[in-house]
């Protein structure tokens, strides 16, 4: 299922990315490589498409943002760009500080319905 892969993807930047993405905002380095992962993560995924789409849509604007506004280095940038799937995008996750970590974890859980600190879904 096309959104359960968006799911294990959005876990691999520490609750992060997905493939398919159409290109939202502006072209920038951080967009670039967040939607590029997303486009190479799903492309082969044979599910829902149009659903899939939009909440990669929605992520994407997501990571995108957080990495603009936390600053995300040129390293890690590159580590997305020449990443291929969740497992190889999980490990760029290494390449943030721990700072930018929290903040991508914590915006991820506010974006999937998981109250941070507690590890439980919210009702």
């Amino acid at each position: 299922m096309k959104l359960a892969i968006a799911g294990l993807l959005a876990c691999a930047l520490g609750a992060t990315a997905v493939a398919g993405c159409t290109k939202t905002q502006a072209s920038t380095p951080c967009s670039a490589s967040i939607h590029g992962i997303l486009d190479r993560a799903l492309a082969a995924s044979e599910n829902d498409e149009e659903a899939v789409r939009e909440f990669e849509r929605r992520l994407g604007d997501l990571l995108t943002n957080l990495c603009t506004e936390d600053r995300w280095s040129a390293p890690m940038l590159a580590c997305l760009d020449e990443a291929t799937d969740a497992a190889t995008a999980r490990q760029c996750a290494s390449k943030l500080s721990a700072d930018q970590l929290a903040h991508l974890n914590k915006k991820m859980g506010e974006a999937m319905g998981v109250a941070t600190g507690s590890g439980q879904a919210k009702h």
